[in-house]
C-alpha cells in the first residue's frame, strides 16, 4: 500500500457519520482511532513522508486569504502540489519534518536539532525553495530551485542539522 493511499485512508477514515444511534457513535469512535493509527503506520514507516498528512492539513486550514487574521496570503494548489514533490523525492531516511506555512502562501519544512541548530525550507508556487540553516553562529541561506531532485545544497544542510 503507497503512502499515497495511506493518506488518502486516514483522511477518508477521519470523517464520521451522521448517525445518532449508539451503533454510529461506536463506529465514528472506532474510524477516528483507524484514522489515527494509519497517520502513526505513515509516520513511522516512511520518514518524511508521513507530513504528507500535515501539508495536506495546512493546505485546508489556510487555502483562504487572511487565514491567521493578520491578511496572510492563501495557500494555492500549486504550492501544495510543490510542497508534496519536495516530501516525494527527499530520502526516506531522513526525518521527517514539522511543516508550517507562511504569511505569504508558503509551505515551509523545518528541521530542528538541540536549541541552537535548524533548517528551515520554504517553497513557493513556482518551485523556488528559499533555505536558511543556523547552528550556533554558523549560519547560511540561500535559493534553489525545485527540480526532479532536491538542489544538492538543501539536502547537504538538511543532512547537517539531524546529524
Amino acid at each position: 500500500m503507497s503512502v499515497g493511499s495511506l493518506v488518502l485512508q486516514a483522511d477518508v477514515l477521519a470523517f464520521g457519520s451522521r448517525g445518532v444511534s449508539d451503533e454510529a457513535r461506536a463506529t465514528d469512535g472506532l474510524s477516528s482511532w483507524r484514522a489515527g493509527m494509519v497517520a502513526d503506520v505513515v509516520a513511522c514507516v516512511d520518514g518524511p513522508r508521513h507530513a504528507l498528512v500535515d501539508v495536506h492539513d495546512a493546505f485546508q486550514e489556510c487555502s483562504r486569504a487572511d487565514w491567521d487574521g493578520g491578511g496572510a496570503l492563501a495557500v494555492n494548489p500549486s504550492t501544495c502540489a510543490q510542497a508534496v514533490r519536495f516530501l516525494l523525492n527527499l530520502p526516506t531516511m531522513l526525518p521527517g519534518p514539522e511543516v508550517t506555512v507562511e504569511p505569504d502562501g508558503e509551505i515551509a519544512f523545518e528541521w530542528f536539532r538541540s536549541g541552537d541548530r535548524a533548517f528551515v525550507v520554504s517553497i513557493s508556487e513556482n518551485g523556488a525553495l528559499n533555505y536558511t540553516f543556523r547552528s550556533g553562529r554558523r549560519k547560511a541561506w540561500g535559493v534553489a530551485p525545485l527540480t526532479d531532485q532536491i538542489p544538492r545544497e538543501v539536502l547537504h544542510w538538511i543532512w547537517e542539522t539531524v546529524a
